[in-house]
């Protein structure tokens, strides 16, 4: 499981500085991680605070990706909320993260072996 609880004070200390010099994508992510220790935390109130905020400031940099983690994120900390509706609904996020990952790979250019 790692130590969530040391991650957390890595990017408590992180995301100031993503604020501070304005790349919302490095906020994004950071905000996604701190969601993600704190469902393995087993607070998935604060999760989902978290992981709330991430999907928004995905959603305004138009990262589809990024979104569809989000949401896959969001429905973990509903599952532990034993909210399974909304679980089941962020989960819809976790196939189109997939989705947009397996189109990546498919466009991106063949290295020359």
């Amino acid at each position: 499981m790692g130590q969530p609880q040391k991650a957390l004070e890595y990017y408590q200390q992180a995301l100031p500085i993503w604020r501070e010099t304005g790349i919302r994508r490095g906020e994004a992510m950071t905000l996604n991680n701190m969601g993600r220790d704190y469902t393995d935390l087993k607070d998935p109130d604060k999760a989902l605070d978290f992981d709330s905020q991430a999907l928004a400031l995905w959603r305004e940099v138009e990262d589809r990706h990024g979104e569809a983690l989000a949401l896959m994120t969001i429905g973990w900390a509903y599952s532990g909320r034993k909210e399974d509706e909304k679980a089941l609904a962020s989960e819809l996020g976790r196939c189109l993260w997939r989705r947009q990952r397996a189109i990546r790979r498919y466009r991106a250019p063949s290295k020359p072996r």
